[in-house]
């Protein structure tokens, strides 16, 4: 709307108009639009998406009806569009002639809390549990691409309703969510149905109340387990720009959609009198935790070469990040298998003041074979070296000049693997 209260501007989507012969062909008195809800954005491209009604559809009978799922442009064109009928884009429902599936349509709400909106979807005239045109609901729990995941069903018998349908009642005739909060895991839904013993077509209203928690989906989320720890120690995950605060002891989840890219997390455990501060950080890619690494303990920062899996464990493909008992404050090595010894968890300081003035690496006593090769971001070698023992001190080859301030890659091959990356020097 403009500031005056008048339209800003519009776009029609119908067989001849916004795009929408491309993916799909409308019929005559397929009704299409007989029910509308915003989906949010359902494929994460910023705009928002729509699931649309057509209780005339005849692809799986006379009327039986079907809802599309359509991906929009930031102008309001469709850019994708997904039929949903049985038999179809993953939707194994059951409709028979007059469903009128399609009638109402209420989404964008996450109800198995996997990270994508889901869609109610309402046949008011569908026989459920044979009883007829009592009426269902379909609750389609969805993919980004708008195809469905799986299905749950509400009808005079089923998905636990115990309200009182007969013949003609007509439930799912409208659909609307009146509340819908994760915190304590209730999702609540209104629907409307077109009769009721009062009156022929008097109308009704039931109002249904949900426990998400038991259909939450899994799926998607990454977990974090500090059972092993019996101190309770309070410990923060950063990830995506957001902050969670837990305390060891037990398990948590974090909710992850898939991303092309891999992002970064952070966990920091607080310092405590047994336990000095920790600081670990891990990617994410496709879902997967991997590529987990010490910034920070009480080695007072080092790049991780190889962690001791008796006190940090990636189970669970990938799912899952498991933190063991352990006193980081007793040995410098019992975080690591090895590792460089940083300052700060970047670099080095060559400048002689006694700290952080090599490129030491701790635990020795675990590598049987080694080799490091440092270069500098034009490729060439400024120091190599077999001996584990033989430091790096920021001079060119260990005995000439300085290197300047900067980063340099390392590559270094231990017990026969091989780990890149880079460090700072700085002085």
């Amino acid at each position: 709307m403009k500031n005056d209260d008048t339209v800003d501007g519009y776009q029609k989507i119908s067989s001849s108009y916004g795009n929408l012969s491309t993916y799909i062909t409308l019929n005559s008195a397929d009704y299409f639009g007989s029910s509308i809800t915003s989906m949010g954005d359902l494929d994460n491209d910023g705009n928002i998406d729509i699931a649309v009604g057509a209780t005339g559809d005849d692809d799986i009978a006379v009327n039986a009806g079907a809802v599309y799922v359509l991906m929009l442009t930031d102008s309001g064109t469709v850019k994708m569009a997904k039929k949903i009928i049985p038999g179809l884009n993953g939707f194994e429902g059951h409709l028979n002639a007059v469903d009128l599936f399609g009638s109402a349509v209420c989404g964008g709400f996450d109800i198995d809390m996997d990270g994508v909106n889901d869609l109610l979807a309402g046949a008011p005239s569908h026989d459920g549990s044979r009883i007829h045109t009592t009426g269902i609901v379909y609750v389609l729990l969805m993919n980004t691409d708008g195809t469905v995941k799986r299905h749950l069903v509400i009808d005079a018998t089923t998905g636990n309703f115990t309200g009182h349908l007969k013949k003609g009642y007509g439930m799912a005739k409208a659909i609307s969510v009146t509340n819908y909060n994760t915190q304590d895991n209730t999702f609540s839904i209104a629907l409307g149905s077109r009769t009721d013993d009062s009156a022929p077509y008097a109308g009704g209203v039931y109002m249904l109340k949900v426990d998400l928690s038991v259909l939450k989906d899994y799926s998607n989320n990454l977990f974090i387990n500090t059972k092993p720890i019996n101190e309770n120690i309070s410990y923060q995950l950063n990830f995506r720009s957001e902050t969670y605060l837990y305390t060891t002891g037990g398990i948590e989840t974090f909710l992850i959609t898939s991303s092309p890219t891999t992002e970064t997390a952070m966990i920091t455990v607080n310092e405590t009198l047994g336990y000095g501060q920790l600081e670990l950080l891990f990617d994410v890619t496709l879902g997967q935790i991997e590529n987990l690494r010490i910034i920070r303990d009480s080695l007072s920062g080092g790049d991780t070469l190889a962690l001791d899996d008796n006190l940090y464990r990636i189970l669970n493909d990938g799912k899952e990040l498991i933190l063991y008992q352990s006193d980081t404050t007793e040995l410098p090595t019992d975080s690591l298998l090895y590792g460089f010894i940083l300052e700060g968890g970047l670099g080095i300081s060559p400048d002689s003041d006694g700290s952080f003035d090599v490129l030491a690496i701790s635990g020795t006593e675990n590598i049987t074979s080694f080799s490091l090769t440092i270069k500098d971001l034009t490729n060439n070698i400024v120091f190599a070296t077999t001996d584990k023992l033989n430091f790096w001190n920021g001079q060119f080859m260990g005995n000439g000049s300085l290197v300047p301030i900067g980063a340099y890659n390392y590559s270094v091959q231990i017990n026969g693997e091989t780990y890149d990356g880079q460090i700072l020097v700085q002085y």
